[in-house]
Formats: structure tokens, sequence, C-alpha cells
């Protein structure tokens, strides 16, 4: 739970996607070989059902009435509310609805209070021995987990006891089935368990798989060192384009309609997330800027190299947002076409300063700036930008929109500037400083510096 200008709220809790209307679209498109169901954190039961249900779509369902049962299955999964998002566009879906909670769960009543102040629960259904169930929203004082410790038939009473909650909750509070060991789950479960145990192991050898172009151990040869920095467009009202600049609808407009505005020693940022309906925009862009000497672009997808129309003349480094984070992945980027590649932020200081010593392509740092959270294309519509928000733990963040994308920042900058000697020794040839305007009820914050994980090792 989220508190902005004092309304607490759910600000970043989203629905489950679910694709279960389209599996026979999905069937039917050749280029789609497999199925990925995510679940971090799941219980037995929750995939037993969630398989079982798109196995069901997948295999037996035919006829409207099947489907419809099958898709039933997936509520007894106790899994969060689904949504199919902007899959169905005759029915688009923000998952992202402060309005229903998004926790896991299948509600199964509310809480009764007795005369005597006890409380209650009449489930709606039966409850099992060993199910477990969850009281309330998460964040909320009287959140608990409690398990089930006999069976409670549908309507009858299960009487709450008070050590059970930090803070007795009031009436009508949900409570939710968030997981459940039924005995028909548990002997399938032993049943493939057994099945498992027969299966004969693959016979292994030792691997002999090693990196490809990995570097010699060397530092790689850095070269003339490279600063920059990178800021949006709309904050600034003098030099679009001094130094580096995130390529936006706002920059291509400049760039379009002032021919004046030199181009060839300044950094192009493209954004990490170009949708399809963008990549022709962005793709005409980049073609303008180069008829007009633009040679240096910061790519913050790989994929995005496709947008270039040759990349022989260029200077091409693979942004902080490719997560670089090994010398497997720079060799990869560096057969993509890519002259340089700017390392991921989260890494370590140790793994930070040994990077060079293995890659094949210079390399580059951010060393200081806001670093965003997350870039999403859908928001809360309940979520103000440039309003500081609150987690549950008082740390500060904010959020700002940029074209089709939400971005979403902490309020304290990434800064490692007091390193950049030992970056430098270590064989770091670029640094740039993400320069992020700060909105003025944010700046009234107190705001902190950080080293990320120089320190805390937590990769």
């Amino acid at each position: 739970t989220y508190t902005q200008d004092g309304e607490k709220r759910s600000l970043f809790s989203c629905a489950d996607l679910g694709l279960d209307v389209l599996v026979n679209v999905l069937q039917e498109t050749k280029e789609v070989k497999a199925w990925k169901i995510e679940g971090r954190k799941k219980t037995p039961h929750y995939v037993y059902y969630t398989v079982w249900g798109y196995k069901n779509l997948r295999d037996v369902a035919k006829t409207a009435k099947e489907k419809k049962e099958s898709i039933k299955i997936f509520d007894e999964a106790l899994g969060r509310p689904g949504s199919h998002y902007n899959f169905l566009p005759q029915r688009t879906y923000n998952p992202v609805d402060t309005d229903e909670e998004t926790g896991s769960g299948k509600l199964v009543g509310k809480i009764k209070k007795g005369r005597d102040g006890s409380c209650f629960l009449e489930p709606w259904q039966q409850l099992l021995r060993g199910d477990k169930i969850r009281v309330g929203y998460e964040g909320e004082k009287f959140h608990s987990v409690i398990y089930v410790p006999a069976s409670i038939p549908k309507g009858g009473k299960f009487h709450l006891r008070e050590k059970d909650f930090k803070q007795i909750p009031p009436s009508k509070i949900p409570v939710f089935l968030i997981d459940r060991k039924e005995p028909e789950l548990l002997n399938e479960l032993a049943l493939l368990e057994k099945e498992y145990e027969k299966i004969e192991g693959a016979k292994t050898s030792p691997a002999t798989f090693t990196f490809p172009n990995a570097g010699t151990g060397k530092i790689f040869k850095t070269g003339k060192i490279i600063n920059t920095f990178v800021k949006r467009t709309t904050s600034e009202k003098k030099d679009p384009v001094s130094g580096g600049v995130w390529v936006d609808d706002s920059l291509i407009k400049k760039i379009k309609t002032d021919e004046t505005i030199p181009l060839g020693i300044k950094w192009f940022w493209l954004p990490p997330i170009i949708w399809p309906e963008d990549e022709g925009k962005y793709s005409d862009f980049i073609d303008l800027a180069v008829s007009r000497g633009a040679r240096n672009f910061m790519v913050n997808s790989p994929w995005h190299i496709g947008l270039f129309k040759g990349t022989g003349r260029l200077n091409l480094w693979a942004g902080p947002f490719c997560n670089t984070c090994n010398t497997l992945a720079v060799s990869i980027l560096k057969k993509l076409g890519f002259n340089g590649a700017v390392v991921s932020p989260e890494l370590p200081g140790e793994e930070i300063l040994n990077f060079p010593k293995r890659s094949t392509l210079p390399l580059g740092i951010i060393t200081k700036g806001y670093f965003p959270f997350a870039i999403s294309r859908t928001a809360s519509e309940h979520l103000k930008t440039d309003s500081p928000f609150f987690s549950p733990k008082k740390e500060a963040g904010f959020i700002r929109e940029y074209d089709s994308n939400y971005w979403i920042y902490p309020s304290w900058e990434l800064d490692i500037r007091d390193k950049e000697g030992l970056l430098k020794k270590a064989g770091y040839s670029m640094f740039a400083e993400m320069n992020e305007f700060i909105p003025d009820a944010v700046k009234k914050e107190k705001r902190k510096k950080s080293k990320w994980n120089w320190d805390l090792e937590l990769l």
C-alpha cells in the first residue's frame, strides 16, 4: 500500500495477465512454439490448476461451453484476478485497478463480530483442515495469514483467535483462501513423484563451453575518455541537444523544424521501449539525424540496432538499459555491431572493476543520475505524475510521463563519482550522467544519494 497526497492505495498492484481466450489464436500461430506460465513463489496448488486449465483449453475444450468450464478452472488456482490487458482491442483493460484488490486468493467471506466483540467467519464454501487463509490486505495493521485447524462446512462458524492478529480486524473485512492441500491434489502429486523417480536421467559429460571472443585478461585499451550526460528536451529552453539528449516527440519536432541545430558531436539516447506503432517514427528520425551529421547513439535495447540502415560510420553504444552484466553479453553486442557498452548500474563494485579485464568492447558506466525503478506503458489512474509517493517503509518516489511510457523513479540519485579514478584505472572509457527533471514537490522531500549496489553485493 503506497501513500500519495495523504491517500493510501495499492498503486502498483497488477492483475495477472491471462491469454486464456486467445488459446486458439496461439495454437494457429506457427511462430509460437511454446507457452510459458509465469509464477514466482507459487504453491503446488496454483501450479496444478493453472497448468490444468491451459492444458484443457489446448487439448480438450472445443465448444463454447467447454471453454467456459475450462476457464473456471483458473478460479481454483487461488491466484490474483486475471486481465487480458490490451490483447483484446475491443475490451482494453488497465491491469492496475486500485478499486479492486489484486492480492492472491479466492474470496471466501467477510469478518463478522459477535456481541462479545469476538471475530468469526462464515465461509461461502467449505474450508478444509490445513487451508491457508488471508484476512485483509497486505499493508493493513490487522492483516494476517492463518491456517484452518479443522474442516469448516459452508456457512459454518470459524472463530478467529485474538492472538492471530497484531490488531483485531473490524467487521466486513474480506477473507481469502490462498492455499489448499486437498487430498486429491496430494495423491496426484504423489503419483507424479513416482513417475518421475522411474525416469532415467540423461548421461552427462563435463561441460566444454568457453566464452566466445572472451578477452585475454588484459584491460581493453580505452583510448579517449568520453564524458557525457543526457537530459530531456522538455526541460531545456536553450540548447535542446547539449551533450546528450533523450529522443522523444519533442526532440524529433525540434530537429525537424530547426535545421541549424548541430548534430555531429551530440549523443542521442533512444528510449528503452519502442512500441511497434512507433518504430517507423524512430527509424525516420535516425535517418534524418544521420543525414545531418549525427554519429553518436546510445541504444537502450539490443534489437533497436535494427532501426539503423548500416552501422559502419556510426558510433553505437549499448546503453545501461540493455542490462549488460557479463562478457558473454558483450561478445553478443559486438557481433550485433555495437562499438561499446554501458554496464548495468545494478552490478556490485568488485564486478564493475573486474569487467573491463575480459571485455571485447570499450565500457561505460552511469556515475550519477536518477535511474528508474521501472518503465511502464500503463499506470494506475490514481497515481499522479510529478508528485511524490511513499512506500510503507517511507521510501519516496515519483512518476513522469514521456510519450507512450511512464517512468517511475526513486527520489534519490545514484552517485559514484568518487569512484571515477578507480573506474578509469580499471579501464572504463565513458562516464555518463542522467540529468532528470525533478518536480518541485519532490525537491521538498528529504533526498539522499546512493551508491546502489557498489558495496552491498546483492548480485
